[in-house]
């Protein structure tokens, strides 16, 4: 694994957005059957298949979409989306809602897929040709990695605590500050990051 020195201000902000990015998504596939059925009460496999799925619906939404925004503000927004879909998810696992929690998968669901292919994008732009493929396998093993996140934590929460809710608004949480430290330095913050140079190679992926 390398990442030059000249795009650790790309890669940096890209990656913490993946790494929230898909530990939602693996929060999804490894708790949605133990949540739909312990806390919100629901036993239908079609219902839980359906919930776990839509995130991965509208991630898939949200990379063809994210075409249609400025350059410089895919990562930024697909932040913010990712951090706003947690907030209607914990909600929902709070007040047992199904709506609220499904509403939030998918807003959480395009975040994640307009941050991780506009983060894929720049990354691909700024890295020499010559490193383009280590750079790229970089972020995969980071996003590869946040997967896992969510079971293991859950599982070192579920020893201190029965509440399952708490396990699941905790997971939910780490996921939403993530995503906001990285709007933040992507952009709508101090931290802010010019990506108008990569605008020409990046527009075409």
């Amino acid at each position: 694994m390398n990442v030059p020195a000249e795009v650790h201000g790309v890669f940096i902000p890209a990656a913490i957005a993946g790494f929230a990015g898909f530990a939602m998504c693996g929060f999804f596939t490894s708790i949605a059957q133990a949540m739909m059925g312990k806390v919100l009460g629901y036993d239908n496999r079609l219902l839980i298949g359906v919930v776990a799925g839509s995130v991965f619906i509208a991630s898939t939404l949200g990379q063809f979409l994210q075409g249609a925004l400025p350059l410089r503000l895919r990562l930024p927004l697909g932040c913010v989306s990712l951090m706003l879909g947690v907030i209607p998810i914990a909600l929902g696992i709070y007040t047992q809602s199904l709506a609220l929690f499904i509403g939030g998968a998918v807003i959480a669901g395009m975040g994640q897929g307009t941050s991780f292919r506009a983060g894929m994008s720049v990354i691909a732009a700024a890295s020499p040709t010559r490193e383009k493929a280590a750079v790229t396998s970089t972020f995969f093993v980071v996003v590869y990695i946040a997967i896992s996140v969510p079971v293991i934590g859950l599982g070192l929460m579920a020893s201190t605590t029965e509440d399952n809710r708490d396990h699941f608004r905790r997971c939910d949480g780490i996921t939403g500050g993530a995503g906001f430290g990285t709007a933040d330095s992507a952009g709508t913050g101090r931290g802010k990051i010019d990506l108008s140079r990569f605008s020409l190679q990046a527009a075409a992926d």
